[in-house]
């Protein structure tokens, strides 16, 4: 009796591990909370279309405003390797490059996602540009 008691804690012990390695999956649709967002327009309602497999997600973002209505579709990878990547830039301003590496976090419970930015300033000179790093980090 004892015996099987330990064999049932150790399969029980186990399965919890498997269970515990496994990462997070964001597929699904996601839509913006209003009262936890910030520093967006106030009738601005963003939706998410998650697709993801292996080492890498496929975003859809729907951005919906009165008399407005686009989708911006986007790829991450999350090997840890750097890759290039279109940002999405204003109406009637120059294109930009980005490059973008994604990892997963620690205890994989989330993404840590790095984004740089290059992009001209339509006021300087053709020649300078500008340069912004944002990290986003997307809790599990």
């Amino acid at each position: 009796m004892r015996r099987i008691l330990l064999l049932a804690l150790a399969g029980m012990t186990v399965s919890v591990l498997a269970l515990a390695a496994t990462r997070p999956n964001f597929s699904g649709t996601w839509k913006m909370d209003r009262e936890r967002s910030f520093s967006m327009p106030g009738d601005m309602t963003q939706i998410l279309t998650v697709t993801q497999k292996d080492d890498q997600m496929e975003v859809e973002t729907k951005i919906i405003q009165p008399n407005n209505e686009r989708t911006v579709k986007d790829t991450i990878y999350f090997d840890g390797k750097e890759h290039e990547f279109t940002p999405v830039v204003p109406p009637n301003q120059p294109p930009a490059k980005g490059k973008r590496s994604a990892t997963w976090m620690p205890g994989e419970v989330g993404l840590l996602v790095t984004d740089t930015t290059t992009a001209q300033n339509p006021e300087r000179r053709s020649h300078d540009s500008e340069r912004a790093k944002v990290d986003h980090q997307q809790p599990g």
